[in-house]
């Protein structure tokens, strides 16, 4: 019964990780299909930094379920996804520059 609940958090955790990161991507596709030029330094640079932050995420899930009343990682997890936002706004901004 031990063994099911830890494969029950296990998989509620990926779970959330991938609700989450299910957006960021559909988010991405929409802007990307828009686009009417890819591929600067800017566009390149800025996907690096998202794809970070992605891989990033589905550790700081796990550590929120570890540890729900640090509130450090609570700042930090918002923050990383704030920060996936703001990248996502960026390119929004800079597709627009270029119209």
């Amino acid at each position: 019964m031990q063994a099911l609940l830890m494969l029950l958090e296990e998989i509620t955790v990926y779970l959330i990780s991938f609700i989450a990161l299910a957006s960021i991507w559909g988010t991405h596709t929409i802007l990307y299909s828009s686009f009417t030029t890819l591929g600067g330094l800017g566009h390149i640079l800025m996907n690096i930094v998202l794809l970070f932050l992605i891989t990033l995420f589905p550790i700081m899930t796990k550590l929120i379920s570890e540890f729900p009343q640090n509130t450090i990682l609570q700042y930090v997890y918002i923050s990383c996804f704030l920060m996936l936002e703001i990248i996502m706004m960026l390119f929004l901004f800079l597709q627009n520059v270029r119209i």
